[in-house]
């Protein structure tokens, strides 16, 4: 492949669970470290043209990838540019961010502006571009709610003059709020080919920096107490169940969890935790006893053993209530591909 070496420092056979946060995964055959948006643009461009698999990887958080890692190249996005701009009159704060910025930098950056909006949410590990693909949120916050724009690459059928077949053309544009879609969890970034590159967002002023500082310095406390940290994970692995009444039946013990949750949703965790699940184990990967969706890799766990674990959990909780848990985590095999 020596048209890839137009890519300055490319790598070969890179460890994939060096840049992950579940510190699991096989070696990627090329790995590329994207540090502006032209580079990032560039190396997408050339893996296309050069009909090689190429996966696409942000904050290593909430992918499982595969025990031989990727056979193609994987692009590290590393695009990190946050521009706090002033209010027009009467208007709120415009931040312009590119996609490979981490959530939890931009979240310092518009505190210390003292806009309001992501004290309760930019704990949340990952990269911007990951948070707005997944529309990352939490406490009926998410990153969606403050996107105004945003420029991705996408993908155009082009006719050849002298062919009747179409190629796909690669165009960068920018696209409003609706372009996405957004739902719990879930963007049209995660139904199409579309690759997000940059944001703008828009804040309000919210009050002295530091009390936003502490909102935030409280919800990071709560998390430290109720979630695992300092060992390997890729964040919450199960979607909370959005159900209909009928789908519960005569459950008590659901009617009253969803009573409790405001009849908003079932947690993911909650079941596997009735289902007595906490602390199961296969091989070194184990449900954390701390919070029950979580999937904790213990000490060099493989992705066959996340897997195995996540299909019992899943027959567990099917047989108890009935009720299909659905991953926030993806599996990316051997294409760089992403599996639900």
């Amino acid at each position: 492949m020596q048209k890839l070496e137009q890519l300055e420092n490319l790598k070969q056979n890179e460890p994939l669970k060096d840049h992950t946060s579940f510190k699991i995964g096989g070696p990627a055959r090329y790995f590329y470290e994207a540090k502006t948006i032209a580079d990032f643009v560039k190396a997408i461009k050339l893996a296309r043209e050069l009909k090689i698999n190429y996966f696409i990887l942000g904050g290593g958080t909430n992918v499982l990838i595969n025990d031989k890692g990727i056979d193609g190249l994987v692009i590290k996005n590393s695009c990190q540019k946050i521009e706090i701009n002033p209010p027009e009159a009467g208007k709120s704060h415009k931040v312009y961010v590119e996609s490979g910025a981490k959530l939890a930098k931009l979240t310092d950056e518009v505190i210390n502006a003292g806009l309001k909006g992501l004290e309760k949410i930019g704990n949340i590990p990952g990269t911007v571009g990951g948070a707005i693909w997944g529309n990352a949120g939490a406490y009926g916050i998410a990153i969606g709610d403050f996107l105004v724009k945003a420029e991705i690459l996408t993908f155009s059928k082009v006719k050849e003059a002298k062919s009747t077949e179409a190629s796909m053309k690669l165009e960068r544009r920018w696209v409003d709020r609706d372009y996405f879609r957004f739902k719990y969890r879930s963007s049209v970034l995660k139904h199409n080919q579309d690759i997000i590159l940059s944001a703008e967002l828009e804040f309000p002023d919210g009050t002295e920096p530091e009390k936003l500082k502490k909102i935030r310095e409280e919800e990071h406390q709560r998390r430290l107490k109720t979630q695992p940290w300092n060992i390997g994970t890729a964040g919450c692995f199960f979607k909370n169940l959005v159900v209909e009444l009928k789908q519960i039946g005569g459950n008590q013990l659901l009617l009253d969890h969803l009573k409790e949750r405001g009849g908003k949703d079932l947690a993911a965790g909650f079941l596997i935790d009735q289902a007595g699940l906490k602390g199961y184990k296969v091989g070194n990967a184990m449900i954390s006893d701390i919070h029950t969706n979580f999937v904790v890799n213990t000490g060099n766990a493989t992705a066959k053993d996340v897997l195995k674990l996540v299909k019992h959990v899943e027959d567990e909780v099917l047989k108890k209530f009935g009720l299909k848990l659905e991953h926030e985590v993806y599996f990316i095999n051997q294409k760089g591909e992403k599996e639900s």
